[in-house]
């Protein structure tokens, strides 16, 4: 168990340590930190489902997507209904979110979200959390910090 749990703290660290190195070098921090909440829930086991309807297990169609914290992800239209906190979800969105959990993170550092994008999908990982969790989470307050930082220093290439 030791071992275990020693390996899934260097795993986290080292996924700060990518963002981090992301948050400098992107042109879109938000993409970063979005990846960033989805790798890290994935590695602790709450990452939110987002193929297929937790209720019925379809495809959702285009524009036909629900995210339900409450169920744990991805809802289509027909079953949204049986969990009233379910808000739509745009199709850009929820292409953005299965873009993110399956790329590499130097894939990002050159894209750009537009900002109602980053905030759709910064507001439904947020519900997501913090009913996973239980609680509120002290460190949002910390992502939130960096999620708008507008810094002048320029992106190096590295």
């Amino acid at each position: 168990y030791r071992r275990q749990r020693q390996m899934c703290i260097r795993d986290s660290y080292n996924i700060e340590l990518e963002t981090l190195r992301g948050l400098i070098n992107a042109n879109d921090g938000s993409l970063v930190l979005r990846q960033f909440e989805l790798r890290l829930l994935a590695d602790l086991g709450f990452a939110p489902e987002l193929d297929v309807c937790l209720s019925c297990s379809e495809h959702p169609r285009d524009g036909d997507g629900h995210f339900s914290a409450n169920a744990g992800g991805l809802l289509c239209t027909n079953c949204a209904h049986r969990y009233q906190e379910a808000v739509p979800l745009s199709t850009d969105a929820l292409i953005t979110f299965r873009y993110l959990r399956n790329c590499c993170p130097d894939t990002i550092l050159e894209k750009v979200a537009p900002r109602h994008l980053s905030k759709e999908m910064k507001l439904v990982l947020r519900k997501h959390i913090v009913h996973q969790l239980e609680r509120e989470v002290r460190s949002i307050a910390f992502l939130d910090q960096l999620d708008s930082i507008e810094t002048d220093l320029p992106k190096s290439k590295a």
